[in-house]
């Protein structure tokens, strides 16, 4: 449908997007090999699995700490993809879930991190609509609006190019598409 939008994208012009909550950890704005999952992405490959999956898991811990009553929209974790797996696995609202359960959930998105990244590894990385990567024009650089966790397992896997990107000339054109591809779609939420 968008095909003639979409283009190839050196991984290495590509930069973390840079909501409030990413630029007071340090990797708002910021090459993706500065985002902690990508060093996480990278210890795993050289064979440190375990070290790599706990430093995920406390690097999510304290982001979920930090972050959980933050909507995402300001680079925090409510209501985001963590978050929500907490209540559904604890079966409460976040706020009821009790530590050893928010703990379990964390150990799930992290082994479905790493997943991802074998994935990747073993099948290569193919583009379909639905989880195409979209890119906004900023100052120059390409910003990430999703698919950091594909982005930075591509860069740890060496991968040189992103393909298939939709890349936008600014914040305004993004979030108009975007209202119009969810009015075409009857995703619009009352």
């Amino acid at each position: 449908m968008y095909k003639f939008f979409l283009k190839n994208v050196p991984l290495n012009h590509i930069r973390h997007n840079d909501l409030p909550c990413y630029v007071t950890e340090g990797f708002g704005a910021r090459p993706i090999e500065e985002w902690p999952i990508y060093t996480f992405f990278q210890q795993y490959l050289l064979g440190e699995t375990e070290s790599a999956k706990q430093n995920f898991e406390n690097w999510y811990k304290d982001q979920l700490n930090k972050y959980h009553s933050i909507p995402k929209v300001e680079g925090g974790m409510h209501k985001g993809s963590l978050y929500s797996l907490v209540e559904k696995e604890c079966k409460v609202s976040f706020s009821k879930a009790d530590e050893s359960c928010k703990n379990a959930a964390i150990r799930t998105r992290v082994e479905q991190r790493f997943q991802l990244l074998e994935d990747m590894k073993e099948y290569g990385y193919s583009t379909t609509q639905t989880e195409r990567i979209d890119v906004v024009r900023k100052n120059g650089s390409l910003y990430l609006t999703g698919g950091h966790h594909r982005v930075a397992a591509l860069l740890a896997l060496g991968e040189k190019e992103l393909p298939n990107v939709l890349v936008f000339r600014n914040l305004f054109i993004y979030n108009l598409f975007n209202l119009l591809r969810s009015i075409k779609h009857g995703h619009l939420q009352k």
